[in-house]
């Protein structure tokens, strides 16, 4: 057994034989089961990457690139054992990266591509990681500038290796080199079937988070035991719409089933329907995994779509809670059928099965894969709970860790002195078994199937000057389940900070932009328990919609503008077909800047897509339009609005703009100019209450092209505005933004059907 399996808890040896005898483990590696495969049927398609020129692997092709990079790996340093940091998106050399480091035995280390420096240099740092695989960007990001300043920290790190230009660093292309024989084969020192494979992320509720360690033979079984229960087999085909890396679209049954049954895999570069639908017609998709609110996008895409999803069979949907209603609404929306899955990277995963009456489809989280799967639900003091009971979930079982990596004083608390793993879940039991979730035990945000460790956040808050003390809770959501709401006591004599100061510190500070809190109270005090403890029961009461001002409140200044994951802007050849036809006219026309003050900017992650393509793009066409005579409007949202003049706005968004000059500032690259229009835009359309309709009737103007944020809210309701007075719309895709691909595709595709003309930057160029 390799010195790596020594670092985290094992299984004990009369479990270890007792899941042999059973069958669960068969003694198979990942780099053997590719090897089987490809000898079994080396034309076979095993990898679609259809991003750019589409490309096409044969499993022959992947198990040969899997022994040339592997070669080359070795000839660089990395042995069995060493631990390598794999940050890439969904693209074909993810597989070639990870089979690679399987051959050797060395440990591949999953981060997810929205993690930034403070994660990053964790996962380096504490894995002593030899090496670290990056995209050149992804996103909009640099991944590396983020590389090149994890190297300079961590010492251990010799090797980054670039998918792309490399700059700096090396590129992947120039890594592999011919083998001589079979890497990690009979008589190598390749990996057995006991040890490590691989480590995963863990996403929960600490500070720091833990290091899952999973082996060749537990995820394996995981796989198959996952392959039987969803009828996956050679002809299946599955779309990874989630970050390849992440444990739900690797193993449930994910891509690695898949790749184990000699199927193929499709990599999806973005998850939204406008990328994902193409796929599934062109592929003949029959499965794929989705988290709640993109199963929600989905399904409200599903009916009017014009591509054929008759190909899909099976959506699972898992990583946190789907309601009822909406698992209702996928076979009606999709055609397909739904499987719910809950799991944990840590191992257990249910699934409700595919003959399961449709009542315990939607209403459940499904039955454990395995026979061994032992489930105790039980109350506060570790006593078994009636049946049918809700109480606090516990697991052991054949491919459910005993510990983490490295993490002896955890583990202690985390697994029972018998073994069972403390999920951190509330669940009950029905009399047939299957799981219901009612929520979490620890402090944890579940944001839409990302993971958030409350204490994570509240450390880095903390470090802020101004701040005494943080506590981040979790609030409900409709769309993402949970959203992030960080409570803030400011140090006595600290300058006032605005809930945008907060987030943007948080952002700097390098953390993933899914952990910025979507939401900042500040408060004089926190609730307390009976025992003087910070109630953040009472925190989270308080921060659920549609109640009051939370205990001691400061200051009702709260943004609930998200903060805003990077996302790609939309290529020409990615926007939505228009059903008008109009044109241009540089001497008809107005162009209207929509709402791109600060305040609203400040949600963006700085300098990552989309508000980079943004700001560039509206300050190219400025630029033109004041050249060629065409009139520049802006419409720009009064700071500290009262409640009357908010009016509704107040009750979803919250009191809006402070009254700083900042926050109301547009950047001064893009300032209004002498000559522009500058409206007071009070609504979500920047016609109501204001003189735009009037200003643009006085200067013979009945063309509106439309830049600025956000998409799917002002942006598009200014154009349908437009419509309803005999003003053409022009929405410009490139040169708008949104809280999410998902929604600024809506937008586009809503305008372009029912009110505007849709266009890019270099598009509108050429007609002005």
């Amino acid at each position: 057994m390799s010195p790596a399996v020594e670092e985290a808890p094992s299984w004990p040896q009369g479990f270890a034989e007792r899941y042999r005898a059973a069958g669960y483990w068969r003694g198979e590696t990942f780099g053997g089961m590719l090897r089987e495969r490809a000898a079994e049927h080396p034309d076979r398609i095993a990898v679609v990457d259809p991003a750019g020129e589409r490309r096409a692997w044969t499993y022959r092709e992947l198990d040969e690139r899997a022994d040339r990079l592997a070669a080359g790996f070795a000839a660089r340093g990395i042995r069995k054992g060493d631990r390598v940091v794999v940050q890439l998106p969904n693209t074909a050399e993810f597989f070639e990266v990870v089979f690679a480091l399987f051959r050797l035995g060395a440990l591949p280390v999953f981060a997810l591509p929205a993690h930034r420096e403070l994660e990053i240099g964790y996962f380096c740092s504490f894995t002593e990681a030899v090496a670290y695989v990056v995209p050149d960007t992804h996103a909009g990001f640099d991944h590396r500038a983020l590389a090149s300043a994890v190297r300079a920290e961590v010492p251990t790190l010799r090797e980054v290796f670039v998918v792309g230009e490399p700059g700096e660093h090396t590129a992947l292309a120039d890594v592999p080199r011919e083998p001589a024989g079979h890497v990690g084969g009979e008589g190598s020192d390749g990996p057995a079937p006991d040890d490590l494979a691989f480590l995963q992320l863990s996403g929960g509720s600490t500070g720091v988070p833990k290091l899952i360690p999973r082996t060749h033979d537990d995820y394996l079984y995981s796989l198959r035991g996952s392959n039987e229960i969803c009828r996956v087999d050679a002809d299946s085909v599955y779309l990874v719409a989630l970050p390849a890396a992440h444990n739900f679209p690797l193993s449930s049954p994910g891509s690695l089933g898949v790749l184990y049954a000699g199927g193929r895999v499709v990599l999806c570069p973005q998850p939204d329907p406008a990328t994902a639908f193409p796929l599934i017609e062109r592929e003949g998709v029959t499965l794929t995994g989705l988290v709640p609110p993109l199963a929600l996008v989905w399904t409200d895409a599903g009916p009017g779509t014009p591509y054929d999803l008759s190909s899909l069979r099976v959506l699972l949907v898992g990583g946190a809670k789907f309601s009822e209603a909406a698992a209702r609404r996928v076979r009606p929306a999709l055609g397909c059928a739904l499987q719910q899955v809950f799991g944990m990277a840590e191992g257990l995963v249910s699934y409700t099965r595919l003959d399961d009456p449709c009542e315990t489809v939607v209403t459940t989280q499904g039955r454990p894969i395995s026979p061994d799967d032992e489930i105790r639900v039980v109350d506060d003091a570790d006593r078994e709970v009636a049946p049918g009971t809700t109480g606090h979930l516990l697991t052991r079982g054949p491919y459910t860790i005993r510990g983490y990596w490295r993490a002896p004083e955890h583990n202690a608390r985390a697994f029972t002195d018998d073994g069972f793993y403390r999920t951190g879940d509330v669940v009950r039991r029905t009399p047939t078994g299957h799981l219901v979730v009612e929520g979490r035990a620890k402090d944890q945000i579940n944001r839409g199937g990302e993971k958030i460790a409350a204490e994570e956040v509240e450390n880095v808050i903390l470090a802020h000057p101004a701040v005494h003390d943080v506590s981040v809770v979790a609030m409900a959501d409709g769309y993402l389940g949970e959203r992030s709401c960080a409570y803030v006591i400011l140090r006595r004599g600290a300058e006032p900070l605005r809930p945008a100061a907060v987030k943007k510190y948080v952002r700097e500070r390098g953390l993933a932009a899914y952990k910025v809190p979507d939401r900042v109270e500040f408060v004089d005090a926190f609730p307390q328990t009976g025992i003087g403890k910070v109630s953040k029961k009472d925190l989270r009461t308080a921060a659920a919609p549609g109640t009051t001002a939370p205990p001691h409140h400061r200051e009702a200044s709260a943004m609930a503008l998200p903060a805003i994951t990077p996302y790609p802007m939309p290529t020409a050849d990615e926007l939505p077909a228009n059903r008008v036809g109009w044109t241009v006219d540089p001497d008809r026309a107005m162009l209207l800047v929509h709402d791109l003050q600060n305040y609203f900017l400040d949600a963006f992650t700085e300098g990552a897509s989309p508000v980079t393509e943004l700001l560039d793009n509206v300050e190219r066409l400025t630029t033109e339009a004041r050249r060629r005579g065409v009139p520049v409007a802006y419409s720009a949202q009064p700071g500290g609005q009262t409640p009357e003049q908010r009016g509704l706005q107040q009750d979803f968004w919250g009191p809006g703009l402070p009254d700083g000059e900042r926050a109301k500032a547009v950047p001064a690259a893009l300032a209004p100019q002498a000559g522009d229009t500058v409206i007071t835009k009070w609504k979500y359309s920047a016609f109501v209450r204001s003189h735009l309709l009037r200003r643009m009737r006085d200067l013979g103007r009945d063309q509106l092209v439309i830049v600025g944020v956000y998409a799917h809210i002002g942006v598009l309701m200014s154009a349908c505005d437009a419509w309803m007075q005999d003003i053409r719309a022009f929405v410009v895709a490139d040169a708008v933004a949104d809280f999410s691909r998902q929604d600024h595709d809506m937008a586009l595709r809503w305008a372009a059907g029912r009110c505007a003309v849709v266009t890019s930057t270099d598009a509108l160029l050429k007609e002005f």
